[in-house]
This record gives structure tokens, C-alpha cells and sequence, in this order.
């Protein structure tokens, strides 16, 4: 699993956030993928088919680790797609803890312009199931009604991951993390939002 207990700390957070400063005054960024190492480890400009896209998934990341790494985000971004919780669950974070944390990345995303869209908070596989599961499936129904409370459009990754709240086997090696099949569903549900 991700080392995700103390984030900004590790050196890799702090070689991401590196790149990301040297990045951020680029013009040539239109879409954002932020969140932890399932979004870190997808090839988003391939899945996506676009050059304008910009991978902010740091491995092992939480929300509060998204939160002090807002101010990194290029200004010509102009949508962000979010996916981040499972790190927190893993530390033993409360649920509304979290929830806490995402209304406030949210909030400074929209003052800054960008246009929003959560992604569920993936389940993990049967190995990790009866631990974590539960606690995902209130974390996105949290997450289902504040969509819905701000008119966010919510992305349920799940739908086509996840049968019965566990992951499929055929989309994870590890229960965790997701393999190249699992991205390829997954983009084709991003490529929906996107402007031509």
C-alpha cells in the first residue's frame, strides 16, 4: 500500500509538487487529473487521446495533501477532474474529516474558475473489502448529495469497476490499485465530459 500517513513529507510528494510548480505557468493545459497514485499512475494524455491534459495524482496523496497543493495548479486549467479519499481510509481518517476536506478543495476550486467533477472513491478488492468498503460507500454518499446539493456533476467510477461495493478482480493485481483495463473503462467515462 501507499505510503499516505504523513504525504508532504515524503520525497516523493515534495519531487511531484517540484514538477508541478516548473509546470504551472504553461498555456498549454486545459483538463487537470488530481488526486492520489490511482490517478498518478494513469497515461491520461493516452487514455484521453488529448495533449492538453495535466496529471496531478500524487502516490500515496490524501486531502489534506491535495488542499496544500492547490496553489499549484496552472491558471489555464479549466477543468478538474477529482479523485481522492482512499489514502485517508487507509491512515484511519473519519469519514467526515474527510468530507470536510473535499468541500473545502472544492470551494477553492470553484473561486478559481474551474469547472468541478468528483469521481468516486474507488472500492478496493476483496482483500481489503471488509475494511474499507463500508467507509467508501459513505464517503460517496457524501459526496453524491453535495453534487447534488452544488449541481457538481458526480462521475461513479464504481459503476462500471465495482459489482456488489467490492472491486472487480479483472480491474486490480493488488485489490488496490487499478491495471490497464480498469483505466480504459474509467477514460471512457471522462471522455464523456470533455469538450471537443
Amino acid at each position: 500500500m501507499d505510503n499516505c500517513h504523513d504525504t508532504k513529507n515524503s520525497r516523493y510528494y515534495q519531487l511531484k509538487t517540484m514538477e508541478f510548480n516548473f509546470f504551472k505557468n504553461s498555456k498549454d493545459y486545459k483538463i487537470l487529473m488530481l488526486g492520489d497514485s490511482i490517478t498518478d499512475y494513469g497515461s491520461w494524455s493516452s487514455l484521453l487521446q488529448r495533449d492538453d491534459v495535466l496529471n496531478q495524482g500524487i502516490s500515496g496523496d490524501t486531502t489534506r495533501g491535495v488542499l496544500e497543493r492547490l496553489h499549484y495548479i496552472n491558471p489555464s486549467i479549466k477543468t478538474v477532474f477529482l479523485m481522492i479519499g482512499i489514502n485517508d481510509l487507509i491512515a484511519g481518517r473519519d469519514v467526515s474529516y474527510i468530507f470536510k476536506n473535499y468541500q473545502k478543495i472544492v470551494d477553492y476550486l470553484q473561486q478559481q474558475g474551474f469547472k468541478v467533477y468528483i469521481q468516486s472513491t474507488l472500492y478496493t478488492g476483496k482483500r481489503f473489502a471488509e475494511k474499507y468498503n463500508d467507509q467508501v460507500s459513505k464517503l460517496n454518499s457524501l459526496l453524491i448529495n453535495y453534487c447534488k446539493e452544488k449541481g457538481i456533476t458526480f462521475l461513479d467510477i464504481n459503476q462500471v469497476l465495482a459489482e456488489n461495493k467490492v472491486m472487480k478482480p479483472i480491474y486490480s493485481d493488488d485489490d488496490l490499485h487499478i491495471n490497464k483495463e480498469a483505466y480504459t473503462a474509467w477514460s471512457k467515462i471522462v471522455k464523456r465530459y470533455l469538450d471537443n
